[in-house]
């Protein structure tokens, strides 16, 4: 019988690990792999793992710098897709949103959660969340919507069925 898990993608965010230890807490088993991992290897190497979706890491790097070896081929297999920081924001450039430099978000920020999305059930409609990045999606993508925003960020959270 195959295990089933969660596949982090890791982007060199100083958190993926946490994320790994959270997903665990609730139960989820998860692994992480270096973000350039092809489709074809893991299908090849880790054939044991029957994977029901994919985290999209953070990093320091910019999307519109420091292009980090991605395997697009991920996004066409029919899994749940969370992209957290840079991957929210390789998910959006990817499916055509733009993202740009803006003055960013350092610490606590407010963020209005749209709690209709199963992801943030249970989750109170206003929460504090961590934010540290310098660029944000300014264009969402066709077909995507904003499920969170904070006061200066309203694509905080993107959305696409």
């Amino acid at each position: 019988m195959s295990e089933k898990i969660i596949l982090i993608l890791d982007f060199g965010s100083q958190y993926t690990h946490l994320i790994k230890s959270i997903l665990g807490k609730l139960g989820i088993d998860s692994i992480v792999e270096p973000a350039d991992l092809k489709l074809g290897t893991f299908k090849r190497k880790l054939s044991n793992y029957d994977l029901k979706g994919i985290v999209l890491s953070g990093s320091a790097f910019s999307v519109n710098q420091n292009k980090i070896p991605f395997d697009k081929k991920w996004l066409s297999i029919g899994l749940p897709v969370l992209g957290i920081c840079y991957g929210h924001q390789l998910l959006a450039q990817v499916f055509g949103g733009v993202v740009k430099r803006t003055n960013g978000e350092y610490g606590n920020e407010t963020i209005a959660c749209n709690t209709l999305i199963p992801l943030f059930s249970g989750i109170r409609r206003k929460s504090t969340a961590w934010m540290s990045h310098s660029d944000s999606v300014v264009k969402l993508p066709r077909d995507f919507s904003s499920i969170a925003s904070t006061k200066d960020y309203k694509n905080a959270g993107i959305y696409n069925k």
